[in-house]
């Protein structure tokens, strides 16, 4: 995501570059930008709400790891209108 931020930016300031536009692409990069942060803002409460949403289960056994050395697990969390479950493992 970040690097979509730095294309968009980066193409932002190429394009006040021309005089006779300058006044309109401000305008217009002013409301991309705020466009930009309003869809940041979202996607950083999607996650915030996903994260919520799972339970992180610890395996039962202490001798399994992940290979940086941390307690291995899973994450669970349930399919709202489905007996479905997804699990994301660590």
């Amino acid at each position: 995501m970040l690097l979509v931020v730095l294309l968009f930016l980066g193409a932002s300031a190429e394009q006040q570059e021309s005089p006779s536009t300058n006044l309109v692409v401000q305008q217009d990069t002013q409301s991309s930008l705020q466009t930009l942060q309003r869809l940041i803002h979202i996607l950083q409460q999607c996650g915030i709400e996903e994260a919520k949403a799972m339970k992180r289960v610890n395996l039962s056994s202490s001798n399994i790891t992940c290979n940086d050395g941390s307690p291995a697990g899973f994450y669970l969390h349930r399919s709202h209108g489905s007996r479905r479950w997804i699990v994301f493992l660590e």
